[in-house]
């Protein structure tokens, strides 16, 4: 309530209230959490955290629609998420996009649209390609002191890439054996193992938090009375499975009638052979089809009887899991130091969170600092650009002035010369005077010749100095260097 609308702290709050309502048992709780975090992701300030919370809470919308049974829902929002990029915050949140594309085929398949199925695995899988393949910065930090957690929430989102190829492997047997194609896409990954553990390590804190407490014998006793009645309860998970296993006993016994059925069926197509002489590479062929539905039908048959051991172990396990269960009531005491070793163990967790966070804001600072210093770099660039241009016109016009002057001291000497050729034959003895002014004069050209040459090798100087300036900042525009530094949010 007292963020800012549309900040990264309301996207945050929006998605810790929506996992709260995940447990919740009224579908209004969870419609409720939906719409705060449609409103979050209609009026988000656009930063990469606001865009992360956006992400993360399409993803957590989705799975409420599903737990609420709008499958439609779900299956569009999970999409929308498998569309989203999670570079524009951090790789790691291909857990969300990756893990959606799964989620989004396997309600596809649940419809029968198989190929949409398949092509919504295939994106996960090229989507968590794509992300291990970036840029590992928002995921480890410095490689050398790196992040502990960033690797192994980059492992989930192989893990999640593995679920897709899980059901794209299974994804041809799914409109002729959807059973068998749903028990093989779903094995077991290294992540799905971790949160097996993890879930385990739950139940034990649970059953250690119960122990504390239990502050005397009659908070035991009542403890004894729901570990009695979750016992109950299980034993009628017990006998609901036994009536599954019943009930696939008698799908196996129908199975076994059509397979009675078809091969009679193919007695009498083989007794009919010699009177549709004209048919008989065709009803040959028939028969063959029926002799592979028979394999597969037998296929089927042992698949119903090892799913009915199954079933029978797993009864038996859970039988077993009663009796653990009744002996771990016994071990609670011994497990309360262990309890307060991993409190210990995450206050530590804690600390080196708290560090991570303090990586990343001074990683932030040291990026504005580096815009600043690229943005004033580009301002200096123009105005030294601009000085150069002045200086091009300047000596231009310079170089026009000179050659002006040069003409003009040229159209003297001749005139010159005319006079001297004038006085020499009026005034023979002058002529040696006349010699002298007219070396001196000579000079004066050549040195003006010079210094004309000299400034003109300094303006197409100064000219290369341009073209080498202009090369370079047409070279940062074809890089988009400058614009990416000036539109750069600071």
């Amino acid at each position: 309530e007292t963020a800012r609308p549309g900040s990264p702290d309301h996207g945050a709050a929006a998605c810790v209230l929506a996992y709260q309502a995940m447990s919740a048992a009224d579908v209004s709780s969870r419609r409720q959490a939906i719409e705060r975090l449609d409103a979050f992701a209609s009026t988000h300030d656009g930063t990469p955290h606001a865009q992360r919370w956006v992400i993360s809470g399409e993803y957590v919308a989705a799975k409420l629609s599903l737990a609420n049974g709008d499958r439609a829902d779900a299956l569009r929002r999970f999409r929308r998420c498998a569309a989203m990029d999670a570079t524009v915050f951090s790789p790691l949140l291909g857990t969300k996009t990756v893990d959606a594309a799964c989620r989004a085929g396997m309600l596809l398949a649940m419809d029968g649209r198989v190929e949409e199925a398949r092509e919504a695995w295939v994106a996960g899988i090229r989507e968590a390609r794509r992300l291990v393949g970036s840029s590992w910065l928002n995921v480890v930090g410095d490689e050398r002191t790196p992040q502990p957690y960033g690797l192994h929430e980059l492992a989930q989102v192989v893990d999640a890439a593995s679920h897709c190829a899980g059901w794209l492997g299974a994804s041809n047997r799914l409109e002729e054996q959807p059973g068998y194609a749903w028990v093989d896409s779903t094995r077991q990954t290294f992540g799905d193992t971790r949160g097996y553990v993890r879930d385990l390590l739950a139940a034990k804190a649970w059953l250690e938090s119960m122990l504390a407490a239990a502050g005397d014998g009659r908070a035991m006793q009542d403890q004894l009375a729901r570990a009695a009645e979750q016992v109950q309860a299980l034993c009628g998970e017990r006998d609901w499975l036994r009536t599954q296993v019943a009930n696939y006993r008698q799908a196996a016994s129908d199975l076994e009638a059509g397979l009675v059925k078809t091969r009679e069926w193919a007695r009498e197509l083989e007794a009919a052979k010699e009177w549709q002489q004209a048919q008989a590479e065709h009803w040959r062929q028939d028969a063959q089809s029926v002799r592979g539905t028979v394999a597969e039908l037998e296929k089927a048959r042992d698949w119903n009887a090892a799913q009915t051991a199954n079933w029978r172990a797993e009864a038996e396990a859970r039988a077993a899991a009663i009796a653990t269960l009744r002996a771990a009531i016994a071990e609670l005491e011994k497990a309360r130091d262990w309890n307060a070793a991993q409190a210990a163990n995450w206050r530590a967790a804690m600390v080196e969170l708290e560090k991570a966070r303090d990586w990343n804001a001074a990683q932030a600072a040291n990026w504005r600092a580096e815009a600043e210093a690229q943005a004033a770099a580009i301002a200096s660039l123009r105005a030294a650009v601009a000085e150069l241009e002045k200086a091009r016109d300047w000596n231009v016009a310079q170089v026009s002035n000179w050659r002006e002057a040069a003409e003009s001291r040229a159209r003297t000497i001749e005139s010159l010369k005319a006079a001297a050729s004038e006085l020499e034959k009026a005034r023979e003895r002058e002529r040696s005077e006349a010699a002298t002014a007219a070396e001196f004069l000579r000079q004066e050209i050549e040195r003006g010749k010079a210094r004309e040459a000299d400034l003109e090798a300094r303006v197409a100087d100064e000219a290369a100095q341009l073209a080498e300036a202009r090369r370079r900042i047409d070279d940062l525009l074809k890089r988009g260097l400058v614009d990416r530094v000036l539109n750069r949010p600071v």
